[in-house]
């Protein structure tokens, strides 16, 4: 969490830097941090927003997260695996024999 929150310090001291409104409620944002779940910036003067993802905790998250990268391609092994960790492995089985 520690990881996420300096991410968002630095964000909204470049934004602030700019000199652009906007709204990041700081109470919220811990919460959302805190429960892994997703939260808004929003610029008062276009009311552009945008959504900003928290990473969860678990192990499946964590190595989707690092397997990221511009050409994401899954490999058939890589989803085997997971399908058996996740318990759908026989579902895979009948859509992708």
């Amino acid at each position: 969490m520690l990881e996420e929150l300096e991410v968002l310090k630095i964000v909204s001291e470049r934004l602030e830097a700019t000199q652009l409104p906007f709204i990041l409620t700081g109470s919220f944002v811990r919460s959302a941090v805190a429960s892994e779940r997703q939260f808004n910036l929003m610029h008062l003067a276009t009311s552009i927003k945008v959504d900003l993802i928290v990473r969860k905790g678990s192990e499946y998250r964590q190595v989707e997260f690092a397997r990221r990268r511009p050409d994401d391609s899954m490999d058939r092994a890589y989803v085997e695996h997971w399908a058996a960790r996740l318990g759908v492995a026989e579902a895979l089985a009948e859509i992708a024999p």
